[in-house]
């Protein structure tokens, strides 16, 4: 079942939500939506604290909040499927934010509550929800590897090393060892940080030339892209040439349909190709 916060000052509306949700799971014969609604600014934040698969904000309520202080409070703390219903759209969402705003008179419920279904659906928020996956392998981590290791920080934060720092390091690698001894599969998508999370260049950056859309991997290695009083210690940077993945695995698909042919393909491209690697 999937649980959606409604935060709505006009009865109408929500009234037409709770209709909604009746009507779709009468459909489903089932109940597979359950909804809770909050008319004010005081009780949205208070119910935040639960655990949902959407919430849909109307930006103008009753007093002197906002559902824009509601949207603020949830990029700030919690990580939820989040939509905007409302008759004045006039939010202070940055542009390129994925929160959807809908007019109402032009869009139905029924269609928000589909689109964060379908976003709940993908598993991301399993994932990096409140209470993820993320956040259980930490526990489990914390519990089984870092924490009796205590007095070993504790040494070495007593030598000076801002242990911190290094800590989170070492948590991430251990959430990347237990998740891969649980998922096999890798998707080219996590080969790549998109967009990037840092500004400098480090070995393996891609980037697309504006001069005639070439794109290129950096093969510097990490020592001669290290910053040294706010500059990079190399005044050149070595590049190759890469193609576009898509067209890479089309081009092989197209080519075979057996798996061994299209190991034999994909060797034989990369060969000619060169710049993949």
């Amino acid at each position: 079942m999937s649980k959606f916060l409604l935060i709505e000052d006009a009865a109408e509306d929500a009234e037409a939500c709770k209709d909604t949700v009746k009507r779709m799971n009468i459909e489903a014969g089932e109940d597979v939506i359950q909804l809770c609604v909050t008319e004010s600014y005081d009780k949205g934040i208070a119910e935040l604290k639960n655990e949902y698969d959407g919430v849909i904000i109307d930006i103008k309520l009753d007093g002197e909040h906002s559902g824009n202080q509601i949207i603020r409070a949830i990029i700030e703390k919690y990580r939820v499927p989040v939509a905007v219903m409302t008759g004045t759209p006039d939010t202070e969402l940055e542009e390129g934010s994925p929160i959807c705003i809908y007019k109402k008179g032009e869009a139905s419920y029924e269609e928000i509550i589909k689109s964060l279904c379908r976003a709940s659906s993908t598993g991301l928020f399993n994932v990096l929800g409140g209470t993820g996956i993320i956040e259980k392998a930490m526990n489990r981590i914390f519990w089984k590897n870092l924490y009796p290791q205590i007095s070993l920080w504790e040494e070495k934060k007593d030598k000076g090393i801002e242990t911190e720092k290094v800590l989170l390091r070492y948590a991430v690698s251990h959430i990347q060892e237990l998740i891969d001894s649980e998922v096999p599969a890798y998707v080219t998508e996590e080969m790549y940080i998109k967009p990037p999370v840092r500004e400098e260049i480090k070995t393996g950056t891609i980037f697309c030339s504006n001069k005639d859309g070439m794109y290129c991997i950096v093969l510097s290695p990490p020592c001669d892209l290290a910053v040294h009083n706010g500059e990079i210690k190399t005044d050149r940077i070595l590049v190759c040439e890469i193609d576009n993945h898509d067209t890479v695995n089309q081009e092989v698909a197209d080519k075979a349909q057996k798996r061994d042919k299209k190991k034999e393909n994909i060797q034989s491209f990369c060969f000619i190709k060169g710049a993949l690697f």
